[in-house]
């Protein structure tokens, strides 16, 4: 393995247990290819401008960190549930400068939730909701902003990103 020639490093936990940073980098990134874990996350590479951040607007997370079990399609910003049973689902937008926005969590055609953020001139502030849902296989759920309450950017950037994530309790 090229990162084992390279990285003979190793971190000495307090009761004197040595984990060398190979063993450590295989654990943290692998996952076993008969996993059953479904988990998703994606956030937006770049602000969206007001002009597009109107009423029932479906938010689309275009780069994808995790997407065990393939449900989330970063084109369309929509997660089609893999298998039934019970999600956590979290999202989080950024907004500034007086801009105001409602964002709503929605299975299918139902509002499961919604979080609100509003900013006063030259700030900057961040939503972040997560709640557990129960959904179908073939559901979608997705992320868009309220029918009217819509104002300005959503910010997406290097100091803060906008981004939708999900996984299915075990």
């Amino acid at each position: 393995m090229f990162f084992s020639k390279f990285c003979r490093n190793s971190i000495k936990r307090s009761d004197g247990f040595e984990i060398n940073e190979v063993d450590r980098f295989g654990r943290l990134l692998s996952v076993p290819a008969s996993s059953n874990i479904i988990a998703f996350s994606a956030y937006m590479s770049a602000t969206l401008p007001a002009k597009l951040a109107v009423g029932l607007h479906v938010l689309v997370f275009d780069v994808v960190s995790t997407n065990l079990g393939n449900a989330y399609h970063p084109t369309t910003g929509v997660y089609i549930v893999p298998e039934t049973g019970v999600y956590i689902f979290t999202w989080s937008f950024r907004n500034h400068d007086t801009g105001y926005h409602s964002v709503q969590l929605v299975k299918n055609t139902e509002i499961i939730t919604v979080i609100y953020s509003r900013t006063v001139a030259g700030s900057h502030n961040q939503a972040t909701g997560i709640t557990p849902v129960y959904a179908t296989k073939g559901d979608d759920v997705f992320i868009r902003t309220h029918r009217s309450l819509s104002n300005g950017d959503i910010v997406s950037d290097d100091n803060g990103r906008s981004y939708f994530a999900g996984w299915k309790l075990q």
